[in-house]
C-alpha cells in the first residue's frame, strides 16, 4: 500500500502540517504521525474523509501513487486541450471564411499559395545542399548501401520538411488573419440595440418575430496588417539571400585556402625568373579578390556596413596587380621552348603482356602504335610516357581491347611539371608511344581481325 506515501505528498502539496491535517479530520497528532509512518492505519470512515477532503477516490489513495495519477491527469488534461484547440481552430477558420468577402477571400488563399511557395524552396535549396554533402559521405559505403541510405535520409528530409511546413503556414494563417479579425454584432458597430421582439402590425393582425443579430467580420488596422505582411515576405527573402551568401561565402573561403597554398607553392618555380614574379603577383590579387568577396559577404549576413573606401583600393589594388603579373608571365614565355619530343630524363618506360586469342582487335584512336615482329607468341607492348603518366588498357566488346593515355596528379608528376618550368620547357603531357612485339602470325591476324570489323561495320 502506498497511503504514507500518499499521505505526505497530499499534506506537503496543500501545505498542512501533521496538525492542520488531524485538526481537519478530528484526530491526534500522533495518529497521522503513525499512519505516514506506517505504523497503523486509518480506520474506513477517516479513508472516506480524506478522499473527499483532496478530491480523490480511495483507490487511488491506498493502491496507487499519487504522483503517476496526477501526471496521467494532467497528460489528459493536455489531450483534451490540444483536441480542444485543434477543433476550436477549425471552426473559428470555417466562421472567418463564411463571413469574409470573396475579394477578401482570394486576397488570403493567395498569400498562403505565397508562403507554401516561399517556404517550399527554403526547403528545396537547403535539400539540395545537403544532398550534395550526404552524397559525398555516403559513396564511400557500397553501392546498394549508399543507394537505400540515401533513399530513408530523402524520406525522412521530406516528411519534416511537410510538417514543418504546415506548422508555419498554420502560425502565419494564425497570426495574419485568425488572430486578427474579430466577429462582431453588426448593430452593436452602430451603437444600435436591438430588441428581441417587435410587434409589427398589418392591418388587423399582429405579428410577433425574433429578429437574429447580424455577424460582420472586421479586421483591425488593415493599413498596418498588409504592411506587416509584406514585410514578412521581404524578411523572408533577406533570410533565404543570407542562407544562400552564406554557402556561396563557404565555397570563396575554400578558394582562398586553395590561393594561399598556391601562394606557398608559387616559390617552387623561383628559378623561371619573370614567370615567377607574374605568377606570385597574380596569386597575390586573387587572395584579395577572395577577401573582398568574404568581406562583403559577412558583413551583409551579420548586418554591418561595408568600408566602401578599403574595399575600393583593395579592389584597385588587385586589378593593377593581376594586370602586371599577367603581363610579365605574358613576357616570361616567350623564353620558353616547347618540347613535342620529351628528353630522355622526362620519360619512363613500362611494359605490358596481353594474351593472343583469334578475335583479338587492337583499337587506337590516333594510330600511333608500332608493329615490331619478334618472335612473341603474345603481344607485349612497350609504353614510353611522361613522367607521371601512364597508358591504361580495357578490354571493350567483342574482344576488342583500347587503350589510353592519362595522367593522374602524383608527386612524380608535379615534380616534373615543376622542374620543367624551372628549364623554361614546356611538356606536352598527351606524348605516349606504343611498341607493338609479336609474332608475323599475330600481326596478319590482328589486321584481318579489323578489317573484317570495319567492313562489317560499313555493311550495315
Amino acid at each position: 500500500m502506498n497511503l504514507k506515501e500518499n499521505l505526505k505528498k497530499i499534506r506537503k502539496d496543500n501545505n498542512l502540517s501533521q496538525e492542520d491535517l488531524a485538526e481537519k479530520l478530528g484526530v491526534s497528532r500522533q495518529s497521522v504521525s503513525k499512519w505516514e509512518s506506517g505504523q497503523a492505519y486509518p480506520e474506513m470512515d477517516k479513508v472516506i474523509q480524506i478522499c473527499n477532503l483532496f478530491n480523490l477516490n480511495i483507490d487511488d489513495l491506498l493502491n496507487q501513487n499519487i504522483k503517476e495519477v496526477e501526471n496521467n491527469n494532467k497528460s489528459k488534461v493536455n489531450i483534451n486541450k490540444y483536441i480542444d484547440d485543434f477543433l476550436d481552430f477549425i471552426t473559428k477558420t470555417i466562421k472567418m471564411f463564411s463571413s469574409m468577402k470573396f475579394k477578401d477571400k482570394l486576397i488570403c488563399l493567395f498569400e498562403q499559395c505565397v508562403v507554401v511557395g516561399m517556404i517550399a524552396l527554403i526547403f528545396l535549396c537547403v535539400g539540395a545542399v545537403l544532398l550534395g554533402i550526404v552524397d559525398n559521405i555516403l559513396c564511400l559505403l557500397p553501392e546498394s548501401i549508399s543507394y537505400a541510405l540515401c533513399n530513408i535520409l530523402s524520406s525522412i528530409y521530406l516528411f519534416i520538411s511537410v510538417i514543418l511546413t504546415i506548422i508555419i503556414l498554420i502560425h502565419v494563417f494564425k497570426t495574419r488573419y485568425l488572430n486578427y479579425y474579430i466577429i462582431v454584432d453588426a448593430d452593436e458597430e452602430n451603437n444600435e440595440l436591438v430588441d428581441e421582439t417587435r410587434v409589427v402590425e398589418n392591418k388587423n393582425v399582429n405579428y410577433k418575430f425574433i429578429e437574429e443579430k447580424k455577424e460582420k467580420i472586421i479586421i483591425r488596422d488593415p493599413k498596418h496588417s498588409e504592411y506587416k505582411f509584406l514585410n514578412g515576405i521581404l524578411k523572408c527573402l533577406l533570410f533565404v539571400v543570407k542562407v544562400l551568401d552564406a554557402f556561396i561565402g563557404l565555397f570563396f573561403c575554400f578558394t582562398f585556402v586553395v590561393f594561399i597554398i598556391a601562394f606557398v607553392l608559387s616559390f617552387l618555380i623561383v628559378k623561371s625568373g619573370l614567370l615567377f614574379f607574374g605568377i606570385l603577383l597574380i596569386v597575390i590579387s586573387c587572395i584579395i579578390i577572395n577577401y573582398i568577396i568574404l568581406n562583403i559577404s559577412y558583413n551583409f549576413i551579420i548586418n554591418k556596413k561595408v568600408k566602401k573606401v578599403l574595399i575600393g583600393m583593395l579592389i584597385l589594388l588587385s586589378l593593377v596587380l593581376f594586370g602586371t603579373g599577367s603581363g610579365l608571365s605574358l613576357v616570361s614565355i616567350k623564353d620558353f621552348k616547347l618540347l613535342e619530343t620529351p628528353n630522355s630524363n622526362n620519360i619512363v618506360t613500362s611494359e605490358r603482356i596481353i594474351e593472343m586469342s583469334d578475335d583479338l582487335i587492337i583499337e587506337v584512336e590516333d594510330n600511333n602504335i608500332k608493329i615490331i615482329e619478334s618472335d612473341n607468341s603474345d603481344l607485349r607492348f612497350v609504353i614510353k610516357n611522361i613522367k607521371g603518366c601512364k597508358t591504361k588498357f580495357y578490354e571493350g566488346d567483342m574482344d576488342i581491347i583500347y587503350y589510353y593515355n592519362v595522367c593522374d596528379f602524383s608527386p612524380e608528376l608535379f615534380k616534373g611539371f615543376v622542374d620543367s618550368i624551372n628549364n623554361k620547357e614546356i611538356l606536352d603531357y598527351s606524348y605516349n608511344e606504343v611498341e607493338l612485339y609479336t609474332n608475323a602470325k599475330n600481326i596478319e591476324t590482328l589486321k584481318t581481325n579489323k578489317r573484317k570489323f570495319y567492313n562489317y561495320d560499313e555493311e550495315y
